[in-house]
């Protein structure tokens, strides 16, 4: 098993929707037994928000094919009790400690991959979890504006030792191709300045457009009971271009990974057979000569 959190200090930059639709994209799209640590509880608000959803619209129409929520992927939400007890016991590592227990006690064994959501913050735990090497790879979202930036270095800079297993990606780029090259020239630029990281930038652009706040934005950000088909050409002009080629490269840093000590071995070969969407945005010509496309 492989254990991943899609992670930066700083709220709205995407980490729900990007682990939602990654998650659903393994599960969905690619058969991936995957699962969900809900730390958050935002995951499970989704998912709930969904249901009630999808229960009203088959109230108004009887002809709409029911779904199973049987076969989606699980969610495994840290409770208020458990919160509670590990807060009793004077853990000050309640992150690391719930999720050292579950994959201990077999509640994640039946997963391939294992997706975190974290609050935006590192209180809690979130930077022992790194330190207990519980997390095969970080994954951290970002974007031109600087509070972001200085953000994504404080993560950066907190995984000292997962310099190796941390990757970053701009998000949400609603600029030309141009302003996005500069900036991940300076952005590659001022993390070698600060912290000399062989951190991967990955050359995909998630490109969020003005019509994604039409019903496209429900279809694809917060489903959690399938994956968009993105080869159809109004989804694919609807917005959030390069996310399959994104997923396609954390895939594979993923797989490079080695897997959580005690669990069963997490078969990622299928990324191998993939090929990129001609459609979505990347960078070519960065400094990190291994992502150039």
């Amino acid at each position: 098993m492989k254990i991943i959190s899609i992670f930066n200090e700083k709220g709205g930059v995407g980490k729900s929707s990007i682990s939602i639709l990654y998650a659903s994209w393994l599960k969905y799209r690619h058969g991936v037994n995957v699962g969900f640590a809900d730390f958050n509880n935002r995951i499970k608000t989704y998912r709930n928000a969904e249901i009630e959803e999808r229960r009203k619209a088959m109230a108004e129409n009887p002809d709409m094919a029911p779904f199973d929520t049987a076969s989606a992927w699980p969610i495994v939400s840290i409770s208020a009790a458990e919160l509670n007890e590990l807060e009793r016991e004077g853990c000050q590592v309640k992150y690391a400690k719930w999720l050292q227990e579950k994959i201990q006690d077999g509640a994640l064994r039946e997963f391939d991959v294992v997706l975190c959501d974290f609050p935006g913050s590192f209180e809690l735990g979130y930077k022992e979890v790194m330190n207990y090497r519980l997390l095969n790879l970080v994954v951290v979202p970002t974007e031109k504006e600087q509070f972001t930036l200085n953000s994504t270095l404080k993560v950066i800079k907190l995984n000292e030792f997962y310099r190796q297993n941390t990757a970053v990606f701009i998000n949400r780029a609603k600029m030309n191709l141009n302003n996005v090259a500069a900036q991940y020239y300076k952005f590659g630029r001022k993390l070698n300045d600060m912290v000399n990281p062989q951190v991967p930038l990955l050359p995909d652009i998630v490109c969020e457009s003005d019509k994604m706040s039409t019903i496209y934005k429900v279809d694809i950000i917060r489903s959690t009971f399938s994956y968009p088909d993105f080869s159809r050409p109004e989804l694919a002009k609807a917005g959030d271009l390069g996310l399959e080629n994104l997923f396609i490269d954390i895939t594979k840093e993923l797989q490079k990974c080695q897997d959580i000590p005690g669990t069963a071995p997490a078969d990622l070969s299928f990324v191998d057979r993939l090929q990129k969407n001609s459609y979505g945005k990347q960078i070519t010509g960065t400094r990190f000569p291994e992502y150039e496309v």
